[in-house]
């Protein structure tokens, strides 16, 4: 490799690591150049890679545009492939990037397993087909991403359902996760000015714009941690709450097949009923999955989710009965 091309890839990775940009005479620094000599590799990055410079004489790698180098084997090819369609079956929400990261999945697979490589292609037509974008969604989830890959503070306007009012908030984006009950994507956030985590559910945030201001996750953060007795996004502060159902013998082996927590213990009963345990942070939360299993499941613990299911179907009952 060439003097050149060694001092271009280091300004590249330069570039990648300042996501508010490097004056001129920063980038000489780094690279233990002469000033002029830092401009003349500046003019040759830009020929091939998106690199513009700002009203306030900073260099920068547009990251929107700027393309990684990744090598995968056709097994990890297809974990991604199947992440994606995860993803789009998760949201409500048409998300370009992911058809175009299924498109060049697609291209790369057709030399190894042409078969593949149509399916895909196929997944990517119809959906294509039955969803289409909404541009002011894409514009703010690549925000927020941005604001999570840079570190980036994010000036977001969301919509609280509660309070039917919008407020604004200056947030450090710590993670952004799907959410397959609600079909939903959320970002969990750090604002200013408070001490505690908000999750904001990004269909409902109507603005989000880049500040310049860095911002610093603490190294303590740690998501499976922050999630490990969430049924899904709902987490807390205070201990979990242990949750007991008891399921017929005829759900019982559909529960034994699938582990749907990380917490979760079984007890084996007499004449094939089963009971499942697991320490939930918001039991609430479950009462979609609890329901979904209707009259083979029956929560046992804790009183009041089981008082709040006993009520429901007293309503229901009373439905199908006027009916």
């Amino acid at each position: 490799m060439s003097k050149k091309s060694i001092m271009l890839n280091m300004l590249e990775q330069a570039l990648l690591s300042a996501p508010l940009g490097m004056s001129r005479s920063e980038i000489a620094k780094q690279l233990g150049i002469h000033r002029s000599t830092a401009g003349r590799y500046i003019d040759d990055l830009s020929a091939i890679l998106p690199v513009w410079e700002d009203d306030d004489k900073k260099v920068h790698i547009n990251r929107n545009d700027y393309l990684h180098n990744l090598q995968l084997t056709i097994h990890e090819l297809l974990a991604v492939h199947l992440g994606a369609r995860l993803l789009e079956n998760a949201t409500d929400k048409y998300n370009p990037h992911i058809t175009s990261t299924l498109k060049k999945l697609a291209d790369t697979l057709k030399p190894l397993s042409l078969s593949i490589s149509g399916y895909i292609n196929q997944t990517v037509a119809a959906m294509e087909a039955r969803k289409k974008p909404e541009v002011s969604f894409i514009d703010i989830l690549q925000t927020l991403t941005i604001g999570w890959a840079d570190r980036q503070r994010v000036r977001v306007t969301h919509y609280s359902n509660r309070r039917k009012e919008n407020t604004v908030y200056e947030a450090a984006v710590y993670y952004i996760e799907a959410y397959p009950p609600g079909k939903t994507l959320h970002a969990i956030c750090k604002c200013k000015g408070e001490n505690h985590l908000r999750t904001f559910r990004i269909d409902r945030i109507s603005g989000a714009k880049l500040l310049k201001e860095t911002c610093i996750i603490p190294e303590e953060f740690n998501i499976e941690e922050k999630l490990r007795y969430a049924w899904g996004i709902w987490y807390t502060e205070g201990p979990p709450v242990r949750v007991k159902i008891k399921f017929s013998p005829e759900a019982a082996q559909r529960v034994r097949e699938t582990k749907w927590h990380n917490t979760e213990t079984t007890e084996e009963l007499p004449e094939g009923f089963l009971v499942w345990q697991a320490d939930i942070a918001e039991p609430i939360e479950m009462l979609p999955w609890i329901r979904g299993w209707g009259a083979s499941a029956e929560v046992l613990e804790p009183k009041d989710l089981r008082e709040r299911l006993r009520e429901e179907c007293g309503k229901m009952a009373k439905i199908y009965r006027n009916g």
